[in-house]
């Protein structure tokens, strides 16, 4: 019997889409090219119509809209032309420093659908510039669409940026870069998978950094959660929870856990009566395991003096995350061994052209530089993996997750969707995490590359068995401690990310003098100890 008909239950896929920041040459039709001698050789250079001058020397605003939307319209118009539905994003006289997809503006209208993110769009970026040459630039920034990710989705990136940079010349300098949404859809992620997914990217964060020119390390929009945050800094989950929380906050119904069996976040961001605050709050109370569903309309008399209590009166246990939660507390407390991960040095699952990397140990030169004078401070030292973990596991809702990890105006791994003034009042914001390290670039296979390492990563951390998630904690723990070898092709290794581990082995290698890199020596096991460990 044929099965073509039949639906099968499965995972939901993860969605994503990427934010690509370029810089674009331009110049007046007629005026000469500066590079007319190689012009033969290289793509068009982008030109304006001369009834556009006038207004744009003399700053006329209005006319000088004329003129941004002049080139939007042609950079939408060939990815059209091409098969890519375009639109354009954003009034161009509207700064679009911020990441996020809309403004606040649109708070209040109902919980988004992928169709709210269908086009691919062109928008301006004023953190974004270009100079020299004997052209004129504009910074923009080319917005991909929501996709579920698929071979096909990821082989688009590469597509549209050989499209845009065989269609205009087109650049990315060191002020660009390149951002990688990843997210559940139009649902915001509960409580344990944003959980799992914070509590890697701190472990991992050292070592993803190497993969990235080391001036993204310290750029101003993309600060590490390791060295720039509330965490890194010292800052406890309790702080926040203590002092803020309470069921009566949405930023608690809405970014606590969600049980098997309940309704997804999206059913609790559209009801929020009182009623069910405290349907809510029965189930969470000890004594009580039972999924939540809404309480008969009818008791709303009787709910009219029920009390609200504090978050701290309930009982959250985390199903997904027993047993990760458990023994990062017992090993960031004891340092003792740990039974449940591997206590040999790790062996990696394919055959490698180059030997292990060290651990990067970043120390910039920031005296001088004017952009480091607006980073956050850095933290004194690093208070490690499993200490920064257990904090990050023992939070009571995302919302704190994200204060924990917050650092400066953006960090590299950014939660705003989850932070509380968002949770209260999301609208059609999406609920993705970011990745915000990645330098600009044109290079579609690059491009390509690092959103599946995004998504990737974070359908690993989701979905791993515990053991699994813990082994990758550890061994880059002992990497941390200078014990034994662990590099992040092993940690892409270790996720199932197999071509792409090849693609950066590659690119580590080509870059690795530029970039500082160091392999590490060729030690024996026995040089590696499997105790005393620091944190």
């Amino acid at each position: 019997m044929s099965t073509q008909s039949q639906s099968f239950p499965g995972a939901r896929q993860r969605t994503f889409g990427v934010e690509l920041e370029i810089v674009v040459p331009w110049l007046w039709e007629g005026e000469p090219d500066p590079n007319e001698e190689l012009a033969s050789q290289l793509p068009p250079i982008l030109r304006l119509p001369l009834d556009l001058k006038e207004a744009y020397e003399s700053r006329i605003i209005s006319e000088n809209d004329k003129v941004l939307r002049s080139v939007y319209d042609l950079f939408t118009d060939i990815l059209g032309t091409h098969g890519i539905p375009a639109d354009i994003k954003d009034i161009p006289t509207i700064s679009s420093t911020d990441s996020s997809f809309l403004s606040d503006s649109m708070a209040g209208v109902s919980i988004l659908s992928l169709d709210d993110y269908n086009k691919w769009g062109v928008k301006r970026d004023d953190t974004v510039s270009g100079f020299g040459g004997g052209y004129k630039w504009y910074g923009i920034e080319i917005v991909s669409s929501a996709e579920r990710a698929s071979t096909e989705s990821f082989h688009l990136i590469r597509y549209a940026l050989n499209v845009l940079k065989s269609s205009f010349r087109i650049a990315a300098n060191p002020s660009c870069g390149m951002h990688v949404h990843v997210g559940d859809g139009s649902e915001l992620m509960p409580l344990d998978h944003v959980r799992r997914v914070a509590g890697l990217f701190w472990a991992a964060d050292p070592l993803l950094a190497c993969i990235h020119p080391p001036h993204r390390r310290v750029a101003y929009y993309s600060q590490s959660i390791r060295e720039r945050s509330n965490l890194a800094k010292g800052a406890k989950a309790s702080q926040k929870d203590n002092n803020e929380l309470s069921l009566g906050c949405c930023d608690v119904y809405i970014g606590g856990r969600v049980r098997h069996g309940e309704s997804p976040i999206s059913w609790r961001e559209e009801n929020h009566r009182k009623r069910h605050l405290i349907g809510y709050g029965e189930t969470r109370q000890r004594g009580h395991f039972e999924p939540f569903f809404m309480k008969d309309p009818n008791d709303e008399l009787k709910v009219k003096n029920a009390k609200i209590l504090p978050l701290s009166s309930y009982r959250i246990a985390s199903d997904e995350n027993l047993g990760v939660d458990i023994q990062v507390e017992e090993y960031a407390t004891s340092k003792n061994n740990w039974d449940a991960v591997p206590n040999t040095p790790y062996v990696s699952t394919r055959n490698r052209e180059t030997p292990r990397y060290a651990y990067p140990v970043y120390n910039p030169k920031e005296i001088g530089s004017t952009e480091f004078s607006h980073l956050e401070a850095k933290a004194a030292e690093d208070i490690g993996i499993f200490l920064g973990a257990r904090e990050i596991f023992t939070c009571l809702t995302s919302c704190t997750i994200e204060w924990l990890l917050r650092a400066g105006e953006r960090p590299n791994y950014n939660l705003s969707p989850y932070a509380c003034y968002r949770l209260e009042n999301r609208g059609s914001r999406p609920g993705t995490i970011e990745f915000r390290e990645a330098a600009g670039t044109v290079d579609g296979g690059w491009a390509e590359t690092w959103a599946r390492i995004c998504v990737g990563l974070t359908h690993f951390a989701i979905h791993a068995p515990v053991e699994d998630y813990l082994s990758v904690l550890y061994h880059i723990h002992r990497a941390a401690s200078e014990r034994a070898p662990y590099d992040v092709l092993d940690l892409l290794d270790d996720a199932g990310l197999f071509a792409e581990a090849a693609i950066v082995e590659k690119r580590l290698l080509q870059n690795k003098e530029e970039w500082g890199l160091k392999f590490m020596p060729n030690l024996e096991d026995s040089d590696f100890p499997d105790t005393l460990f620091s944190s």
